[in-house]
């Protein structure tokens, strides 16, 4: 597999891969992955999915305006501040 078959159309791919990290866990039964981050195929834009059961904090309207280049994807993208 390489990177041309991971990012291709076929979203069965991405699907099955996303799946398989899903399902990982230690000995313990612990998940091994919070989530996946990869480059969008849509621009030049880090993406992030984050699994279920996985905490997630939103940062503060002041964090937020610090960092231009998620501004510049939120304004591009027509989303809210």
């Amino acid at each position: 597999m390489d990177i041309a078959t991971l990012r291709g159309p076929d979203r069965r791919v991405t699907r099955a891969v996303a799946s398989w990290l899903y399902a990982r866990t230690d000995e313990g039964g612990t998940p091994q992955f919070s989530g996946i981050r990869y480059a969008s195929r849509l621009g030049p834009y880090e993406c992030w999915a984050i699994f279920d059961g996985t905490t997630a904090e939103v940062a503060d309207e002041q964090r937020i305006g610090d960092q231009e280049g998620l501004l510049e994807v939120m304004d591009t993208f027509n989303l809210s501040r």
